[in-house]
């Protein structure tokens, strides 16, 4: 090999060598700042998987905070429904059955509560029967509905069979009149009292009380009545019979111009003298022919309870947050 030959591959030695550290610090570099660029975009993902996370715990905490806000005020709903109830001693005839009472609260807050019967919404209520009392509680999107069970106590009714659940008897019709119990009519229960004259009289129907009745005592008498033609007369009076005749207590008369159900309803003291043998309540037509329903009567002690209620131990339920 010559001399230039030999300085000639020399040179491209030299050249290769620094070709090759060149491209070595060039991979380096490279690979650093790859590495750089994915440490950064791990902490960028990091920290909106971190924001994400706590937005969720956020709004997780927040409907959590809100669902145990809406069963505070279910429970609330039920306190003071009961509380209605047990402060009103006509409750019966004040309160809707099924229909939502509701208090309005700052904030988007409500609550409501209702009756119903306990063995079906459907059916109407009857105070001789169990009724469900039901509370909801409303925060934002969260509802909670609870309940009670509610039973009749112990009622000042000196009347037997007082809405005709339990048949006619001891109703009876007074004149020539037929009595029957019906369905296609009834304020409170499934079944109420039809009265139909047979000939051109007043149909009336009345009850024998078998209770002991205090001579001066003053009672409450009540009814509701619907007729099955218009105009009429509602009456509701008391009778009574001693050895010294008939005494007949005037309760009260009320003018009828629509069909649906009217409550009839008076205050009486009986007087009397002789031996009393018969003490009886009259609900009666005004109007010749007429025909008309009898249901939920009461006959007591004006200071008694007509329709007492307690709750029913163990009886505390959830219910369906759309009901």
């Amino acid at each position: 090999m010559d001399e230039d030959s030999r300085k000639a591959m020399m040179q491209n030695k030299r050249d290769n060598m620094r070709t090759a550290r060149t491209n070595g610090r060039f991979r380096r570099r490279a690979g650093a700042y790859v590495m750089v660029l994915a440490t950064s975009m791990l902490i960028a993902l990091l920290g909106i998987t971190s924001v994400t996370v706590n937005r969720l715990k956020f709004r997780t905490g927040h409907g959590l905070q809100q669902a145990e806000q809406a069963r505070l005020l279910a429970r609330s709903a039920i306190d003071i429904g009961y509380y209605s109830i047990d402060q009103n001693d006509n409750w019966f005839n004040d309160i809707d059955e099924d229909s939502w009472t509701t208090r309005n609260l700052p904030g988007g807050l409500s609550l409501e509560w209702k009756i119903v019967d306990a063995a079906s919404a459907e059916r109407a209520i009857d105070p001789a029967r169990k009724i469900r009392l039901l509370g909801r509680g409303t925060v934002g999107e969260a509802v909670r509905v609870f309940s009670i069970l509610l039973e009749p106590g112990e009622t000042g009714n000196l009347l037997t069979n007082p809405a005709a659940e339990s048949g006619v008897s001891p109703w009876q019709a007074i004149g020539d009149v037929d009595l029957t119990r019906s369905a296609a009519h009834q304020r409170g229960g499934d079944f109420s009292l039809f009265v139909v004259p047979r000939s051109n009289v007043a149909g009336a129907v009345s009850q024998k009380i078998s209770a002991d009745i205090v001579n001066g005592k003053t009672y409450q008498i009540e009814a509701w009545y619907y007729p099955q033609t218009t105009p009429d007369t509602a009456k509701i009076s008391m009778l009574i019979e001693s050895t010294d005749g008939v005494f007949e207590i005037d309760g009260a008369s009320v003018a009828i111009e629509s069909k649906r159900w009217h409550q009839l309803t008076a205050t009486v003291t009986p007087v009397w003298t002789g031996e009393r043998s018969v003490v009886a309540i009259v609900i009666a037509s005004g109007t010749a022919m007429a025909q008309f329903y009898v249901d939920d009567c009461y006959f007591g002690l004006s200071d008694s309870v007509p329709y007492p209620v307690s709750v029913v131990e163990g009886s505390w339920r959830r219910e369906s947050d759309t009901d």
